[in-house]
């Protein structure tokens, strides 16, 4: 009887061609990692010969060829039609008697009320074809009901989509294995990816999870959270967390008496992480285990039972996994349009064409070549949709939902969780899908386009070749430009973009919440203008830090995770993170910020830079910052991260700044922990000697420097037409500096917009002796300065 039935734990349960791909993979997992700490639910599998067994005894093995022959394999007119009958078939025909008896017997040594009972065909979980999502499996099934099930499976191995997916990919046959395995009732469930899988980064674990079981999450009904971490400093014992995303999660799958069913999740659920940081880090590191086991990257399933046990479902190789590129496409939208509505960006591409919403299978005969398909969520049924389609859009799922999945394979570009979608979005109206920047948008028409092929070749110059960054979540794409680290991170743009409050607002939070409630007791009697204002703040606040026990743990966490992401993008090159120089006019914009920003006559020589870091008014907002900086270089492990110290106007202030960053626990020098001044004003060239005692080194901020040194305002347009950074007080101020720092044994490089735009200011660098240069990292930008870097070094040494 072991041809047809094998226990899970069984070694031969892990020969695929007996077992099918999920079954093969698990019983592997089970006898070979198990011992590292990766459980796997136990079970047995009904064999493929179990399977052939039950074709022969019903006389079905040449009625099925006698119907595929006469599918129509150019249209595929005949699709459904043939399919069709052969479930047909199928579903009429009788497991052997001995099978059936095997299956009791399995069924009863396992000891559990309701079992999983799940597709496992040949040709399922391979390296180039996936298979996910074709095939049926079913959840909470009873004992009785398992026979039924297991016929229910070899049925779907000739469903439409299944049956085409095979001819398309070359498969000429493919046999079915079902697994039968104890149910796990889940807390929460999810996915594992071990890279990240829209830009192929291979350092991190991207794990979604939901409440309940995973059926939502997979079948793209639910908007799930996210994590991410980062694989290197985990195998080095850190907690190096760099992503976490909180998923609307209104909908869960659960146990139902009749098997499974959905629910709305709880306000508790939605407002709440579903995993915690503990869980995230050993999801990680069973995930790291896997892929190390199959030495390449995993799609991993799981589920955290009421033990609070991880439990592993399925392991399979990630089909759309990018290998090293030589060249990258491109895509630019130079022009812009009306954003209708956006969502999470899947890939970097761009697509145009006329709407068209599926909203059931119904609708599937009317999608043609070239739409945009605009949908709820997507399912495996909408496979051949989806191959004709422009770009996807949904209104739900996440990066790892079927939608995004499939959209990578088949490198269309897709935007999903756009909210509203189906309704904002009308049949034949033309739009652009834009997933090249850091939110997908869909604009409004039919917007031009650019693609270019450019060479991503690692040029070796003497001069570092820095990047300045911007966006953390672009930072694992800026990694193909191969650049020698980051010259500058924006923290400003990280608080801008990714907090999205004046960080005193979220210290005063509890404040602002009693003077709401003073206003409101007033506004009976009185018309207060202040009341809404105050009110849209406070909903702000609470919307942005749900998940977190207070507005200031969202804060330090959410700059940094960005801060995480983009020193492991570039780990272990060097990441300088200039502290934040927003001016107050700047501030001002950001939620709150008009309660805690004066108006100056000129912010950019104002309260702005070193000097706020160490003032009254705003140094409780920069230790929150400093705790950030501390969670990333202790924490998170990420010792690559240094700070630069941006428009130091006097050593008497760098003195003073340090030794605030010493108060807040970041020392100059301990576990290599770098400070750089920024040289941005003409103090900082005429005293540059007596910085060099206080600082690590120094960057060339040319972009206040010019300003500082021609006297001009450089937000006024009635000047702005003398800026530039190629005059000649302007070239003399940076050769000084670069002759001093290296007298003093400094290393200085420069930022700005300069180098990336004056091809001639770069070769100026070079020649004076420029240690770093950093660029803006546009590719077509980067890749030309590089080259340049390269010419200008060639010519300087002949």
């Amino acid at each position: 009887m072991e041809a047809q039935m094998l226990p899970l734990g069984s070694p031969k349960a892990v020969n695929v061609n007996a077992t099918g791909g999920k079954a093969a993979s698990l019983a592997r997992i089970r006898a070979e990692v198990s011992g590292k700490g990766i459980p796997v639910p136990d079970g047995f599998v009904v064999t493929t010969e179990a399977y052939w067994e039950f074709l022969a005894g019903n006389h079905l093995d040449s009625a099925i060829a006698d119907i595929l022959s006469e599918l129509d394999r150019e249209g595929y007119l005949n699709l459904q039609h043939c399919t069709a009958e052969i479930r047909k078939m199928i579903l009429a025909g009788e497991l052997p008697e001995r099978v059936k008896k095997a299956v009791e017997k399995e069924t009863k040594r396992l000891e559990r009320g309701r079992f999983a009972v799940r597709s496992s065909a040949t040709a399922e979980d391979l390296d180039d074809a996936s298979f996910a999502g074709m095939h049926d499996s079913f959840l909470n099934v009873k004992p009785e009901e398992i026979v039924d099930r297991i016929r229910m499976c070899y049925a779907s191995l000739y469903s439409d989509r299944a049956v085409r997916y095979r001819a398309e990919h070359g498969i000429e046959s493919a046999r079915m294995a079902v697994l039968v395995q104890e149910m796990v009732d889940a807390k929460a469930s999810g996915v594992a990816f071990t890279l990240d899988p829209d830009s192929g980064f291979k350092d991190v674990v991207v794990i979604e999870a939901v409440p309940g079981l995973g059926e939502a999450l997979v079948h793209g009904r639910c908007d799930p959270d996210e994590y991410m971490v980062h694989k290197p400093k985990l195998s080095e014992g850190k907690k190096p967390i760099i992503g976490r995303r909180l998923g609307l999660k209104r909908m869960k799958t659960k146990l139902s008496d009749d098997g499974v069913a959905e629910a709305e999740t709880t306000e508790a659920e939605r407002v709440s992480f579903t995993l915690r940081d503990p869980q995230i880090l050993e999801l990680a590191r069973k995930a790291s285990i896997i892929e190390g086991h199959y030495g390449k990257p995993m799609d991993v399933e799981w589920a955290l039972d009421g033990r609070g046990r991880i439990m592993i479902l399925q392991a399979r190789p990630i089909t759309a996994c990018k290998g090293p590129e030589r060249t990258l496409d491109v895509y630019t939208l130079p022009e812009r349009g009306k954003v209708l509505c956006e969502g999470i960006a899947v890939g970097k591409k761009i697509g145009a064409g006329r709407v068209k919403a599926v909203l059931s299978q119904d609708d599937f005969t009317g999608f043609s070549q070239g739409e945009v398909l605009v949908t709820e969520h997507t399912t495996p049924d909408f496979m051949h949709v989806i191959m004709k389609a422009a770009a996807v859009i949904t209104e739900k799922g996440g990066r790892t939902s079927h939608a995004a999945i499939v959209a990578r394979e088949l490198g269309i570009p897709c935007v999903v969780g756009a909210k509203d979608a189906t309704k904002k979005l009308k049949d034949g109206m033309a739009v652009t899908v834009s997933c090249v920047e850091e939110r997908g948008r869909v604009y409004e028409g039919l917007l031009a386009f650019k693609v270019a092929k450019k060479k991503t070749s690692y040029v070796k110059t003497r001069t570092k070749v820095l990047m300045n960054v911007n966006l953390a979540d672009a930072s694992f794409k800026y990694r193909e430009y191969c650049s020698d680290g980051v010259g500058m991170v924006r923290e400003e743009y990280l608080i801008v973009n990714g907090v999205g409050v004046h960080p005193s607002a979220l210290i005063e939070y509890g404040r602002l919440k009693e003077e709401l409630s003073a206003l409101e007791g007033l506004s009976g009697r009185y018309e207060i203008p202040a009341v809404e204002s105050l009110r849209r703040l406070i909903k702000t606040i609470e919307d942005k830090s749900r998940g977190y026990e207070s507005p200031k743990e969202y804060y330090v966490e959410a700059l940094a995770l960005q801060l995480g992401r983009i020193a492991a993008a570039f780990h272990p090159r060097e990441v300088i993170v200039k502290l934040t120089d927003l001016k107050s006019n700047e501030y001002r914009g950001i939620p709150g910020g008009s309660l805690y920003e004066p108006k100056e006559t000129n912010p950019l020589v104002g309260f702005r830079s070193a000097v706020r870091y160490y003032s009254r008014e705003y140094g409780p907002a920069f230790r929150l910052e400093c705790e950030a900086m501390r969670k990333v270089r202790e924490d998170m492990g990420f010792t690559n991260v240094h700070a630069m110290i941006p428009f130091c106007r006097t050593p008497e202030e760098g003195e003073k700044v340090l030794d605030t960053l010493k108060e807040n626990g970041l020392p100059r020098s301990r576990n290599g922990f770098k400070v750089i001044a920024e040289v941005e004003v003409p103090s900082s060239i005429i005293l540059l000697e007596e910085y060099a005692g206080l600082f690590d080194g120094f960057q060339i901020g040319s972009n206040c420097l010019t300003q500082s040194i021609l006297c001009l305002d450089r937000d006024s347009p009635h000047t702005s037409h003398l800026f530039d950074e190629r005059h000649p007080a302007m070239k003399k101020a940076i050769s000084e500096a670069i002759r001093k720092a290296h007298e003093c044994g400094k290393t200085i490089g420069i930022v700005g917009q300069a180098p990336s735009d004056y091809p001639d200011f770069t070769e100026f660098l070079v020649k004076e002796g420029i240690d770093a240069i950093s660029l803006n990292p546009d590719p077509e930008t980067f890749i030309k300065m590089r080259e340049k870097i390269a010419e200008a070094e060639e010519k300087t040494s002949i």
